[in-house]
């Protein structure tokens, strides 16, 4: 999965996916390409703004695919008065920074998989899945994939395009968003938390695998709900997102 060591890299993209998330692109200078497994993170070292000399580090899981390794993808929850979100929130492109890695054992990795697989996140935690699913989808043409997003409010929604279109291209994904609090009376898609929205759903069979990542309170009822419906504690897998 890779050994850890230090890397140097500038931003060369900032993009807001909503009012509170925001895409950061970190193009790698020395080296210049970072191999990982889907699902992995980094740790990043930037100055403290609030302390002059000291220096803070955060870590982020790569949103983008293990094929993009010259420069990585991240998906990051912008949180007021944060030390590492309001550093990113004023970056400029071109600013450097370090980041030591890859870490993390919750990944997709491209030995044989199971029949039927589903990814569900909540928040900025489908950052780590939506690497392994866009490089997932075009290995295994023949395991059923279902990914289940849930946020609050519409206006949390991020991703979503990119997810139809890879519905469109691959028949063997299933993609749906849940809301738990839908202040629009319009929304038509499926309401409540991510549990909610797997209490219809069933395994085709024994060989199903499950990737989960958000809140531990999250994990937990996802894991209870899936183990009841016939899914083996082992093959839930999960990484819990602050």
């Amino acid at each position: 999965m890779g050994d850890k060591q230090t890397y140097s890299g500038t931003i060369t993209k900032k993009l807001y996916l909503t009012h509170d998330v925001i895409e950061v692109t970190v193009t790698l200078v020395e080296p210049t390409t970072l191999d990982f497994v889907a699902g992995q993170f980094v740790t990043m070292e930037f100055p403290d703004t609030a302390n002059a000399g000291k220096l803070v580090k955060r870590s982020y899981s790569i949103a983008s695919v293990p094929e993009q390794k010259g420069a990585l993808d991240f998906w990051i929850k912008l949180v007021n008065g944060g030390l590492a979100s309001e550093w990113f929130r004023t970056a400029e492109l071109g600013t450097a920074l370090q980041m030591e890695g890859p870490q993390g054992k919750f990944v997709l990795d491209d030995k044989p998989r199971k029949e039927e697989m589903i990814f569900v996140g909540t928040g900025t935690g489908i950052a780590p899945l939506r690497s392994m699913v866009c490089h997932y989808l075009p290995l295994y043409p023949d395991t059923r994939a279902k990914v289940v997003f849930g946020v609050r409010h519409v206006k949390d929604v991020f991703g979503a395009e990119e997810m139809f279109e890879l519905q469109k291209k691959y028949p063997h994904l299933s993609y749906e968003i849940t809301l738990s609090r839908p202040e629009l009376p319009q929304w038509a898609g499926s309401k409540g938390r991510v549990t909610d929205s797997l209490k219809t759903y069933r395994a085709s069979g024994p060989g199903a695998e499950a990737f989960l990542c958000g809140s531990m309170d999250m994990i937990k009822e996802v894991r209870t709900a899936l183990q009841a419906q016939g899914f083996d504690r082992k093959d839930v897998h999960f990484e819990r997102f602050f």
